[in-house]
């Protein structure tokens, strides 16, 4: 697992032993970039059930000003501080550890331009819960985007909430890109 491109491209980064935390294979990882792939300069990220810090830490590395991390694993949170003192991001990068949903709760004048969220496939309520609590904050607006990666035996329609804008399958896992209605 690594840094794809930008400020630390092919940076190595840490990884939690066992089962408890999938990070996102670096192939659809550097897929999501490809898709996105703008002018990242200046932007805002919110990067929910962080796991391994991955995503956040790649947009960082591709220029955004700022990646909100969250985490809730105990050896997960380690790992993602970890890998932002290894990178030198730690003025870019806010962890934070908790419940997201929680800590969405807690965060006030500040818009998301993406927001990823990828919490354990199975966990189905929690993108429900995620995507529902964005949709009704001020956290994202219209230009915002929302990317939701999801296994495809959990496959879940957002459509009541949100425009799908594109949808990418790497095997198994769902790469989708939503937008407000």
């Amino acid at each position: 697992m690594r840094i794809i491109a930008g400020s630390r491209k092919g940076s190595k980064l840490f990884a939690p032993k066992g089962e408890s935390t999938r990070p996102t294979e670096d192939r659809i990882k550097e897929n999501i970039f490809n898709i996105i792939d703008h002018n990242l300069y200046g932007l805002k990220v919110l990067d929910l059930f962080s796991g391994t810090g991955s995503i956040g830490l790649e947009f960082i590395s591709r220029g955004a000003e700022e990646a909100y991390l969250f985490e809730k694993n105990a050896s997960a949170f380690d790992i993602i501080k970890k890998n932002i003192d290894k990178l030198g991001f730690e003025k870019e990068a806010k962890l934070f550890k908790g419940d997201s949903i929680k800590l969405l709760k807690n965060l006030e004048n500040i818009k998301f331009d993406y927001v990823y969220i990828d919490p354990p496939y199975k966990r189905v309520d929690l993108y429900k819960k995620s995507i529902d609590y964005l949709v009704n904050s001020d956290l994202i607006d219209k230009n915002s985007y929302i990317i939701t990666e999801e296994d495809k035996e959990y496959l879940q329609d957002y459509t009541d909430m949100l425009n799908l804008i594109k949808e990418k399958k790497y095997r198994d896992t769902y790469i989708r890109i939503w937008r407000m209605k």
